[in-house]
Order: structure tokens, then C-alpha cells, then sequence
């Protein structure tokens, strides 16, 4: 009896899939640029503009972004966050996302002389990532609420050694996503 109304749970939960076909939304990065970059001492202080284009491939679901929250860092030293509007994706839609991270005097340990070493070569790679709370959801059907992180790794942007600006090397990155 037990096994029976497994394998019944099990085929129901299968065809719900096969319908729906649930996939990952995908994340790039448009354009980076940092404004009033600066490093004195062990101090990091920038202005970083991100511009993300999200966009969901599913047919039938929507996704809800309940809570976005962006963040910039240099190797695993974290320079800004921000929380970012919650917004709902239609089915097979691209949403431009805009993020802008403000770093004002961030002490980073060791970093400083990694920075300026990279920053007197032309570039300065950084790390941006987004946490975000989702629901994907189909007319009465509705997923739970999953964690969903993106990683948007080794983003060169060209400051050279006498200026405070730059902006994405490469053009648009594609970004990891997990779920």
C-alpha cells in the first residue's frame, strides 16, 4: 500500500515536471563600469555601476524576485552591497537589472597592495555576486522559495594607474547560476 502511493506521488511529481519543464534563469553582465576609484593605505573607496540583463527561458513559469541583494568584491574581500527592488519575469522574458555598489574608505587587508599592483598593469579584475530569494510559479501552481546565487567572476575593468574610471574588459560575461 505505502509503495503503491509513492510510486503514484512519484509519477504525479514526474508529469508535473515533463509539463512545466523548469529551468534556471540566466544572468550577464551588460556593462561595468567603476567611477572614483581610489586606494590609500589599506583602504578601498569606488563607485561600481553594474548592469545585469536577466532573462527567464521558461515557457510556463514566471519567476518572482522577492529579495535581490548585489555585492562587489575584490577576490573574496567584500567592497559594497546593496538591496536591490524586488521584481516579477513573465515567461521567456529579459529584464534589464541595475545595480549600483558605493565603497567609501572599505579597509581590505592585504588587498591593497594586490590592487594597486593590478591597477598600475590597466586592470583590475572584481567579483560581483547577487543573492536572491525566488518563486517560480505557473497560474495556481507555485514552487517553494528557493535561494538562488549568481556568480559573475573575474570581471576586468580597465583603470589604468592615473585615473579614477574604467570600464568592462571583453564586453557582456555570462554568469553562473545556482539554485
Amino acid at each position: 500500500m505505502m509503495i503503491a502511493l509513492f510510486i503514484i506521488a512519484g509519477t504525479i511529481l514526474f508529469i508535473i515536471w515533463l509539463v512545466l519543464r523548469p529551468r534556471i534563469p540566466q544572468f550577464h553582465v551588460d556593462s561595468l563600469s567603476v567611477s572614483g576609484f581610489n586606494i590609500s593605505s589599506s583602504q578601498v573607496s569606488g563607485n561600481w555601476d553594474v548592469q545585469f540583463a536577466v532573462r527567464n527561458p521558461n515557457k510556463k513559469l514566471s519567476v518572482y524576485y522577492d529579495h535581490i541583494e548585489a555585492s562587489v568584491y575584490y577576490r573574496n574581500a567584500l567592497l559594497s552591497q546593496k538591496t536591490l527592488p524586488p521584481f516579477k519575469q513573465g515567461t521567456k522574458n529579459q529584464t534589464a537589472l541595475r545595480a549600483t555598489l558605493v565603497a567609501d574608505s572599505i579597509y581590505v587587508d592585504g588587498d591593497a597592495n594586490d590592487i594597486a599592483a593590478h591597477r598600475t598593469s590597466g586592470s583590475v579584475s572584481f567579483n560581483v555576486r547577487v543573492l536572491s530569494i525566488v518563486r517560480f510559479k505557473d497560474g495556481a501552481w507555485r514552487a517553494r522559495r528557493r535561494v538562488m546565487r549568481v556568480l559573475c567572476g573575474n570581471l576586468g575593468v580597465g583603470i589604468s594607474s592615473n585615473s579614477s574610471r574604467g570600464n568592462l574588459l571583453g564586453g557582456s560575461r555570462q554568469c553562473r547560476v545556482g539554485v
